[in-house]
């Protein structure tokens, strides 16, 4: 197989367009743009030696190699893009920024709740998801805590644990919110917690994971009905996510966890508040 020319395309807005060449298709018909936009083609200066000598073309924000046949091709830019296509026959070679490293690891940080914790199921619910390599977790869950706290008093302690050494990507987990409802927080100011959490984490280099809150018995743990409707209404605030956060952790919408019944069955629930 023979590759004469390779067409990229990408909807991301931020990436410069370069001129499109001419395609060689199978059929003999160029497939078209896909609705992209190709920059018009810049003042090009090409020098030729020889019918299998060397072909060097440099324009000044793109370069474009035109298909070799037997010859070696190059193509340097003052520009950001490069585009290089193999022929047969030839080969081609080209200025470009190496990828950056990718980290090895994942350091997993969670801010929790008692949720979080074995105090009441009897078992580490993150140790029980057994990630292993390549993850690392470091649970910060505390039962009783508010999710104020955890923004506020506990955060430093919290982001301290952000892995610096280059080689882990960092997530913060923030999963708390019913200690604040059972103390007759409204959803608004549980949010403004959020959002601040969001906020701190990102300056420090993580991503943002924010879960939702699951369902209560309706007379555990001083739960009433005022308490699930602000459930309910931080929920939705989690889910338009105006906070930033990088992913939402939407357990409560989990048909089996997620159901106002499914604290009352024992085998979900140990108590009707915390996962068994």
């Amino acid at each position: 197989m023979k590759i004469d020319y390779i067409r990229a395309y990408s909807n991301d807005g931020s990436n410069p367009t370069v001129a499109a060449e001419k395609v060689s298709a199978p059929d003999g018909k160029d497939p078209g743009m896909y609705g992209a936009t190709a920059k018009p083609t810049t003042s090009t200066t090409e020098a030729t030696t020889g019918s299998t000598g060397t072909t060097s073309t440099s324009t000044n924000s793109t370069s474009t190699v035109q298909p070799a046949t037997s010859g070696t091709t190059s193509g340097s830019s003052a520009g950001s893009t490069s585009a290089t296509n193999i022929g047969s026959g030839g080969s081609a070679t080209g200025s470009a920024t190496p990828p950056a490293a990718q980290p090895t690891n994942v350091n997993v940080v969670i801010a929790g709740d008692s949720v979080g914790t074995a105090d009441y199921s009897g078992s580490d619910p993150w140790k029980n998801l057994e990630l292993g390599a390549p993850y690392t977790v470091k649970n910060h869950s505390v039962s009783g805590i508010t999710l104020d706290t955890q923004a506020n008093e506990k955060s430093a302690e919290i982001l301290a644990d952000f892995d610096k050494s280059g080689s882990s990507q960092n997530v913060l987990v923030i999963q708390a919110a019913s200690n604040d409802l059972r103390n007759d927080v409204s959803a608004e100011d549980i949010y403004a917690d959020t959002v601040k959490m969001v906020g701190d984490a990102h300056k420090q280099g993580f991503g943002v994971v924010v879960g939702t809150a699951l369902p209560n018995v309706d007379t555990a743990y001083k739960w009433d009905a005022s308490d699930e409707e602000q459930r309910l209404a931080y929920n939705k605030l989690v889910r338009e996510n105006s906070a930033g956060a990088d992913a939402i952790a939407d357990v409560a919408a989990d048909p089996t966890m997620g159901k106002n019944s499914a604290v009352n069955d024992t085998s979900l629930y140990v108590d009707g508040v915390h996962p068994t």
